[in-house]
């Protein structure tokens, strides 16, 4: 969700993003998951497990939570989560 909008930032501008970013949030296809006590000390291990590939901190999160969750896949343009064993879609 926030590469999303960090996309849209760079190429459409702060007012399209943010448009954007409500529209998903407010919609039925979007479900925002808390980030759990833990949570940041997993993602700092995540980035020291992967240190060699160079991942963001906000990819990182995501590693976390898809295992917290047992989410197999992700939508991402970047390959990174394929090592960390995630199917990439598209």
């Amino acid at each position: 969700m926030w590469e999303l909008y960090a996309l849209a930032r760079r190429r459409l501008g702060y007012e399209a993003a943010m448009t954007t970013a409500r529209a998903l949030l407010e919609g039925r296809f979007i479900t925002v998951h808390p980030m759990a006590g833990d949570h940041d000390e997993r993602t700092w291990n995540v980035l020291a497990e992967f240190r060699g590939i160079g991942l963001s901190h906000v990819d990182a999160t995501l590693i976390v939570l898809s295992r917290q969750l047992r989410i197999p896949g992700i939508f991402s343009f970047g390959s990174d989560f394929t090592q960390a064993g995630l199917t990439v879609v598209p």
